[in-house]
């Protein structure tokens, strides 16, 4: 009888454990990830923002700000690079720049700089892995 009520106890208590997991460590690989770049001076800024090897954008942009966000499965890094308006090569125009990478809401890498029109084809890169 005793044997019975051990086994009866064992199982009851693995049964209870078993259920008291916490569900939420399932780690999906999904990840949220939010390129921003900021500037103080307008221009054909060259942007290019990767998850992993894979080109998420790469174009000019000619604005203050810039933001970009994407979904991703499986990947585990990101890099942000902008560079100086080509327009300002030779010149003495002048910028400050910001940039910031964020996964699933909380920044990642940041990185401030200052381009000037002889910085091409330098550039500020930032990048996390996560």
């Amino acid at each position: 009888m005793k044997f019975n009520f051990l086994i009866v106890a064992l199982t009851t208590v693995v049964l209870l454990n078993a259920c008291s997991k916490d569900d939420n460590n399932n780690d999906s690989g999904i990840k949220t990830i939010r390129y921003q770049f900021t500037t103080t001076d307008t221009g054909n800024y060259g942007v290019l923002a990767l998850a992993d090897t894979s080109v998420i954008f790469s174009d000019n942009v000619n604005s203050l700000s810039w933001s970009k966000t994407i979904t991703v499965t499986g990947s585990d890094s990101a890099y942000l690079t902008v560079f100086p308006p080509p327009e300002w090569a030779n010149t003495p125009r002048e910028a400050d720049v910001n940039l910031k990478i964020f996964v699933n809401d909380s920044e990642k890498a940041s990185a401030s700089g200052h381009f000037i029109g002889l910085d091409r084809p330098n550039g500020i890169k930032i990048s996390t892995s996560y």
